[in-house]
């Protein structure tokens, strides 16, 4: 994982008080490129996502939260980088298993 030459910081998406996911994001707009995560792939992931039984997200926006990762969480997410993966970028990584709710067939 090429890490020389530029910095990130390491947030943790947390929905409904549970931490979901690790990402990185530059420190000249966090907020900014976490809301447009939330706003496109990254909410649609969450509403499509179960854990337990039950939807990661419902939802509903005051039900989610950004922070700065945790060491552990941090470090869980430099593990996963190491990882051989297709992708050159860092990826987000999940902290929770989770999988993809069934979709209801639609009434006719």
């Amino acid at each position: 994982m090429p890490t020389e030459g530029f910095r990130m910081l390491l947030y943790t998406v947390c929905a409904h008080d549970r931490s979901i996911l690790v990402m990185n994001v530059t420190p000249q707009s966090p907020h900014h490129q976490l809301d447009e995560a939330l706003n496109s792939w990254l909410g649609a992931d969450l509403s499509t996502l179960e854990h337990d039984g039950q939807p990661v997200w419902n939802g509903d926006p005051d039900a989610l939260h950004a922070r700065a990762a945790t060491v552990d969480e941090a470090a869980t997410w430099r593990r996963r980088q190491e990882m051989p993966e297709d992708a050159a970028a860092p990826v987000p990584v999940y902290l929770v298993a989770a999988s993809r709710l069934a979709v209801a067939a639609s009434p006719r």
